[in-house]
């Protein structure tokens, strides 16, 4: 809630439910369609207390002139979710992650496969396990190959609404290598960085992209990390299953994933 009252938006939280499905092929359509009904009460009773609850949380932290909205939805989780927000011009999804697996567990289910794959505009993930809810600082984890580079606007909107510090990161593997299109990307970042006060460019030397980018959150104070979901490998590096150990004890900071331009 903060966070729309930073942006001056408002929000609407949604809810889907499934109806109960019976092996039973022989009941009266009039069964199906009281427990289609029943099912619906159930949940929409149970919204309401959650609708409720966020409320108060917001009459207690002075945000009331949030403006808040339910949806309350009978299909797929995900699907409901896709199909609100291209329907809606949404501007950005937020999706919390619970229980020990943490964002690795979120990033490798197919849940979030489907939304940030197919979402028409940013993802903001948040681990259930988050210590801080004040943004102050923001690395934009890149790999400089990205295919447009107005990309970094989109990055600097959204850490200046925040008044934040920007910190553009890349982790320069030993094996890595360059081309033409990223070292363009990499003098446009420079530039940015020397004509931008707030904003600061770091290529760090490591051998894991894992240790280096977590090691830069907990010695930089970093409140939050960007990424553009078109940059597959670096994804590929830094959420691989043989990590998933590490990012969930790692995963103590949003991961705001933007759609390519």
């Amino acid at each position: 809630m903060r966070l729309a009252k930073k942006l001056n938006a408002q929000i609407t939280t949604i809810h889907a439910y499934k109806v109960p499905i019976t092996a039973a092929t022989d009941l009266n359509p009039t069964v199906y369609v009281a427990i289609d009904n029943a099912t619906q009460q159930n949940e929409f009773a149970d919204y309401k207390k959650h609708a409720h609850d966020l409320r108060k949380i917001a009459e207690e932290n002075n945000l009331e002139e949030v403006l808040v909205n339910h949806n309350l939805t009978q299909g797929f989780t995900i699907d409901e979710i896709l199909v609100y927000a291209m329907n809606e011009d949404i501007d950005l999804i937020i999706m919390g992650t619970k229980g020990a697996k943490g964002l690795a567990g979120f990033l490798w289910g197919s849940h979030a496969t489907s939304v940030l794959s197919k979402a028409p505009c940013p993802v903001l993930i948040v681990p259930k396990n988050t210590v801080n809810n004040q943004i102050n600082k923001i690395a934009y984890a890149t790999n400089f190959d990205e295919p447009n580079k107005g990309n970094i606007e989109d990055v600097l909107g959204f850490a200046f609404a925040f008044e934040a510090e920007l910190k553009l990161l890349h982790i320069a593997l030993l094996e890595e290598s360059w081309d033409k299109n990223k070292i363009e990307h990499l003098q446009h970042l420079t530039k940015i960085s020397n004509n931008l006060h707030g904003v600061d460019l770091d290529i760090i030397d490591g051998q894991h992209v894992i240790a280096a980018i977590n090691q830069y959150v907990e010695t930089k104070g970093i409140d939050m990390l960007v990424m553009f979901k078109h940059d597959k490998p670096f994804l590929d590096r830094l959420f691989t299953q043989s990590n998933t150990e590490t990012i969930s004890n790692q995963a103590k900071i949003p991961l705001l994933v933007f759609s390519e331009q």
